[in-house]
């Protein structure tokens, strides 16, 4: 069975940071099992129930916690698949510390060498919603390319693309110049590896499906070919300030 800290737990919800968990527990405010907490670093397990009152006596039970979503910032080299593959680790053992990771699935799967946002849930319904082809949810991502893009290579990106055995959705594709105006979010800026290939062409691209190897395929059909890809969003989920291998739950969904 596992177990995790209190205090990493509470902030792992966003309820309260690790560096201010012991003024709540000073205060009484953390009860666990119907008894206040007096030290942070007591471990939890999944039959505990614990009970965090805020300055304004608002309680928050999450005994049991469901219709949430975890983002993790998956790195290169992982599946994102339940189960290893081969070499490969699946998302799964980056979530070692999560009480949830048994119930959760991911929404828009990523390749073994592409970093970034994954969107994982308990709930099935809306992970469906969400990569439904008829809901043309927003993906964005961070792409390095061997070849410098031209005008009328983003001109074909905004049509239908022929990439074989599928055709590909209309996308948008901007230049890094133009970066700052098309995301401002200056912590989902702070992800971007400006510093990684200088040497090649810097883009931002936008895509509303999702098939296999969708990207580096629509690149290859340009003839060029993609070195560095990274998901930044997905519809309203951003990476933000997480890190490489760092999850977080966000608040619960209608």
């Amino acid at each position: 069975m596992w177990t995790i800290r209190l205090d990493k737990y509470l902030s792992s919800l966003w309820l309260v940071s690790r560096r201010n968990i012991k003024k709540f527990i000073k205060t009484k405010s953390i009860l666990l099992n119907w008894e206040y907490v007096n030290k942070s670093d007591i471990k939890v397990n999944i039959w505990d129930k614990i009970l965090f009152r805020d300055l304004k006596w608002n309680i928050y039970n999450f005994e049991v916690l469901k219709n949430f979503v975890v983002l993790l910032h998956k790195p290169a080299w992982y599946v994102s698949s339940d189960i290893d593959e081969g070499k490969y680790f699946s998302y799964k053992k980056l979530l070692q510390d999560c009480p949830y990771k048994k119930v959760l699935k991911v929404a828009w799967r990523l390749d073994v060498d592409t970093e970034g946002l994954l969107v994982l849930s308990d709930n099935g319904n809306f992970i469906h919603k969400l990569i439904s082809p008829k809901k043309k949810v927003e993906k964005i991502y961070y792409v390095e390319t061997l070849e410098k893009i031209s005008k009328s290579d983003i001109e074909i990106f905004q049509k239908w693309i022929n990439i074989w055995d599928c055709v590909c959705m209309p996308a948008n594709v901007y230049n890094f110049e133009k970066l700052k105006e098309v995301i401002g979010d200056l912590e989902t800026l702070w992800q971007i590896p400006i510093n990684l290939l200088k040497w090649n062409d810097k883009l931002i691209l936008w895509i509303y499906e999702w098939k296999y190897h969708q990207i580096k395929r629509m690149f290859q059909k340009l003839w060029n070919k993609v070195l560095y890809l990274k998901r930044l969003k997905v519809w309203k989920f951003e990476l933000g300030d997480l890190k490489k291998w760092e999850w977080k739950i966000v608040k619960n969904f209608d």
